[in-house]
């Protein structure tokens, strides 16, 4: 994959050295260090892909389009590309400290990468030209990846728009009383404390017949019992919604 080379030393300088933590009361600080850079670059970057999202993927909501960028510019996948482009052979490091860890660390790679986007903006010396430079650069580096994600997420947002945002489960839950349908709902999803991950909700519906009712025969239904649907969103109440409106469809309900 070609990038924009910076050519200019100072430049080069800034971006490949990086201000290393001792520990929590000293630091050692060479002449040059990235971290204003990779202040500037996080944001450049994150204005780029932003950017590039919103002209790739027009039919997007903006927490989707959200959800893709977070893939794109987080710690893992940037400490990826740095070590694609061997950045992490370029690094001024102090020499009493570690050189391996440090240069396989993510977020030293994570920072050298928002650095040299910095530089490859500044190279320009013109704010515009600057920014077209990165575009030019991190386009054809992102698309893959986010048509990747874009897949999932189209395909969700379709499923969801072609449900009520509101007033399935509310009118579902009247039904079940007069159908004599009970319901029982499991979860799974949401924010992973170990992992530090969010993950969409899945909010799965069973129903039943109560007590009252004999045998497993569709009472006049579309469909046997117990019956099982399910519904995913990043939002909890999202994924109830449309669990339950896939079963007020499966029942043969008109909401």
């Amino acid at each position: 994959m070609q990038y924009n080379r910076v050519s200019d030393g100072n430049l080069r300088g800034i971006t490949a050295s990086e201000n290393v933590y001792v520990d929590d009361q000293q630091r050692i600080k060479p002449i040059y260090d990235n971290e204003v850079s990779e202040f500037v670059g996080d944001s450049i970057l994150g204005m780029i892909v932003t950017l590039l999202l919103r002209q790739w993927y027009p039919h997007l909501r903006p927490n989707s389009l959200s959800e893709i960028r977070s893939h794109l510019v987080d710690k893992a996948r940037l400490s990826d590309w740095a070590k694609m482009y061997s950045f992490d052979m370029h690094l001024n490091l102090p020499p009493s400290q570690s050189q391996l860890a440090i240069r396989l660390s993510p977020a030293v790679l994570c920072g050298t990468f928002e650095a040299y986007v910095a530089c490859v903006f500044d190279q320009e010396q013109d704010e515009m030209m600057g920014m077209m430079a990165v575009k030019n650069w991190i386009e054809p580096l992102c698309k893959p990846y986010a048509d990747m994600y874009n897949v999932d997420i189209t395909n969700r947002e379709k499923e969801f728009r072609e449900t009520p945002k509101l007033g399935s489960l509310s009118y579902l839950n009247q039904m079940m009383v007069k159908s004599n349908l009970n319901a029982t709902w499991n979860e799974a999803g949401g924010y992973d404390a170990i992992t530090r991950t969010q993950s969409n909700w899945v909010e799965t519906l069973t129903l039943t017949l109560n007590s009252n009712s004999q045998g497993t025969s569709n009472h006049g239904f579309n469909t046997d019992f117990p019956a099982t649907f399910t519904g995913s969103s990043s939002k909890k109440k999202e994924a109830k919604e449309i669990a339950a409106f896939k079963a007020l469809k499966v029942l043969g309900i008109n909401s």
